[in-house]
């Protein structure tokens, strides 16, 4: 699974987050053109690669997540959920 799959699985499977957003309405990447608000596009910013002690290799993602809607109150709103969302992930 790649990475944005997985960001996609973990926001969602939030029931709190799907009752404000649908699934449909998030994006890897981009939105089509002329995509109704609200909606978010989540995109990997940098990909950083650590080497551990044991020789293990890792890699620090970034993301950067983009919320559209209708006015602030909504737009804060989901960007809270996706917050509480992806945290500690």
């Amino acid at each position: 699974m790649i990475i944005e799959q997985a960001v996609y699985s973990i926001l969602s499977s939030n029931a709190n987050l799907i009752a404000v957003i649908p699934a449909t309405n998030m994006f890897a990447g981009n939105a089509p053109q002329d995509f109704p608000n609200p909606c978010i596009i989540y995109s990997r910013s940098y990909t950083t690669p650590e080497n551990t002690k044991e020789n293990e290799y890792w890699q620090i993602c970034n993301f950067e997540v983009d919320i559209f809607a209708n006015d602030y109150k909504e737009a804060a709103t989901i960007a809270d959920l996706v917050k509480d969302s992806l945290n500690r992930f």
